[in-house]
């Protein structure tokens, strides 16, 4: 019985998160549940994506896009547990979660400092057609720098599959990123 209870109390809490997480990127409860660091700071970009990544907010800015810097660099500890909440998330929806990797390209460090190949963009505000408007014009942009889109992910999200969008649509990162991570 305690063990049916405990699928039970796992599976509400799979639920609910995935539910915050498919629906919207605001108020993510699992930035203040994982322990470790997460930072919204350009600063803390490697330099040369920091220089691409600038460009595409300017351009983005430029053309009235009203958006937020949700993550730069993400420590190595609170990624592990984004990864551990996402496969609880993986087991009781189907769908991938926060993240489907221990070892990401936000936990890039050079010489111990932060030196992140990835950033996440959101688009919080207006209409689903506004977000997917947005969302398509940075994986245009991220593509014309030669960086990768989570909009190029797998379409393994239903909400912007139906968009042709890849399940993390407002992330962005260096190509090939994830051979080159330093966490040390």
């Amino acid at each position: 019985m305690k063990k049916y209870l405990q699928r039970i109390l796992l599976g509400l809490i799979a639920f609910t998160i995935g539910s915050v997480a498919f629906f919207s990127y605001a108020g993510k409860p699992w930035t203040v549940m994982c322990p470790g660091i997460q930072v919204n700071d350009l600063d803390t970009l490697d330099k040369k994506f920091h220089a691409k990544i600038s460009t595409i907010i300017a351009t983005l800015e430029n053309e009235g896009f009203d958006f937020n810097v949700s993550s730069t660099y993400r420590s190595p500890e609170k990624q592990q547990c984004y990864y551990d909440i996402s496969k609880v998330i993986k087991k009781y929806t189907g769908q991938n979660g926060l993240t489907t990797t221990t070892k990401s390209c936000h936990n890039n460090t050079v010489d111990g400092t932060p030196s992140s190949l990835a950033i996440d963009l959101h688009y919080f505000t207006g209409s689903m057609d506004d977000k997917i408007k947005f969302y398509k014009r940075l994986r245009t942009l991220a593509r014309t720098a030669g960086l990768t889109s989570g909009g190029d992910f797998s379409k393994s999200n239903p909400v912007w599959a139906k968009y042709d969008l890849g399940w993390d649509p407002g992330h962005v990162q260096v190509t090939g990123c994830s051979k080159m991570v330093r966490l040390r």
